[in-house]
């Protein structure tokens, strides 16, 4: 962990920004794929239990 990558970076802090960027990344494959798939039938069972054309 200690290991200097560049200058006064070491892997310690790569690793730590890593996790960052991983959490965003997963996050926003997450809302990708619920917009795409669970919205659309999220939408459909809400229009149905609602009466349709309200």
């Amino acid at each position: 962990m200690s290991t200097e990558v560049a200058g006064n970076v070491n892997i310690g802090v790569v690793l730590g920004l890593g996790q960052f960027a991983s959490t965003f990344l997963i996050t926003w494959l997450y809302i990708r794929h619920a917009n795409r798939n669970l919205d659309p039938v999220a939408d459909r069972i809400r229009d149905e239990l609602e009466g349709g054309d309200a």
